[in-house]
């Protein structure tokens, strides 16, 4: 090994402790697993929703910030049906409302896999597909459909 390639190990493996140091506060602030840090970086409303609970009084942690991203995924979904139901035949009317995202929306959050889960995702997928993909998106979280 090359002396230039012995200083980037060492340079690396540096990194590599301050990044786990980083992870440890972050797990201990947030109240939360490792794994579930990976959910932050693929949500789009965190900083927003961090924000909004710590002017509040509310110190955030990660079950908070996904609880608050689950709310408003349930009300964007309750928008979204409304919507559906405007060109609705009586049929499908009669179909969508019989959903509630409220109570529908399941999110499952401990520290080795927080999970989202929809009852009557099928026909969720069949009236707003568009808005389940958002969701995901913004939660960082894949649905999954019962």
């Amino acid at each position: 090994m090359t002396d230039n390639e012995k200083a980037m190990l060492k340079t690396i493996r540096k990194y590599e402790s301050t990044i786990r140091k980083y992870e440890s506060i972050l797990t201990d602030i947030l109240d939360c697993g490792y794994e579930d840090l990976a959910l932050l970086p693929d949500t789009t409303d965190c900083y927003e929703i961090v924000k909004n609970l710590k002017e509040n009084g509310i110190w955030p942690n990660l079950c908070d910030i996904l609880g608050a991203m689950a709310n408003k995924a349930q009300d964007a979904l309750q928008a979204a049906l409304e919507k559906a139901k405007e060109t609705a035949t009586d049929e499908e009317k009669e179909e969508i409302e019989k959903l509630d995202p409220y109570e529908d929306f399941v999110l499952e959050f401990n520290y080795l896999a927080s999970d989202l889960y929809l009852n009557h995702g099928e026909t969720y997928k069949k009236y707003v597909p568009d808005t389940l993909e958002t969701m995901e998106d913004k939660i960082g979280l894949g649905i999954t459909l019962e």
